[in-house]
């Protein structure tokens, strides 16, 4: 009976820390996954908007508005022309392809351009990421240092009620007697 009760004690104990290291390992993951976000969708176009310090103006024109996935967001695609080639683009800035703004087809604006590349294109050269981007920042730097912190620290962070529930005696528990 005894041996069958520190059996059952020491599986549980392995299912505890199985269950353990999946969890940690699944927050690791998706720590990554918002790494890898945060470098495409933040950090590579504010690389590319901080190098484009040498890009020239242009005149553009509106060729078409329409409304995207959200009421409040357009994709605008812009015509412009730079060394004798006419060039279209719909990025509106270095984050985005749609903006807030409607413009009618035919609207006169000005655009930015890498003069090297000129199929680079941006409409609003000075355009601020928003806030969502410095929590995603905040989120993919912090979920992995947690999860490797909470591997590192290990089992000594189980609460005194789960080693209770497994059998086993807390660390700063008087023994039972």
């Amino acid at each position: 009976m005894l041996l069958r009760a520190v059996r059952n004690a020491r599986l549980r104990t392995a299912q505890v820390r199985l269950g353990f290291y999946l969890t940690s390992t699944v927050f690791i993951v998706v720590g990554l996954g918002f790494a890898a976000a945060l470098v495409v969708g933040f950090l590579n176009p504010l690389s590319e908007q901080n190098g484009a310090h040498d890009w020239v103006q242009v005149p553009c024109m509106v060729v078409s508005s329409s409304v995207s996935g959200k009421a409040s967001h357009y994709v605008t695609i812009f015509a412009y022309s730079y060394g004798g080639t006419d060039h279209q683009s719909n990025r509106a800035n270095f984050y985005a392809t749609t903006t807030n703004t409607h413009y009618g087809k035919g609207y006169a604006l000005t655009g930015w351009i890498d003069p090297a590349h000129p199929e680079s294109f941006v409409q609003d050269l000075h355009y601020a990421p928003q806030w969502y981007a410095v929590l995603l920042l905040f989120v993919a730097a912090t979920v992995p240092f947690l999860a490797v912190m909470r591997i590192v620290h290990g089992m000594a962070t189980l609460s005194p009620s789960l080693l209770r529930y497994l059998g086993e005696k807390p660390p700063d528990a008087p023994a039972p007697g």
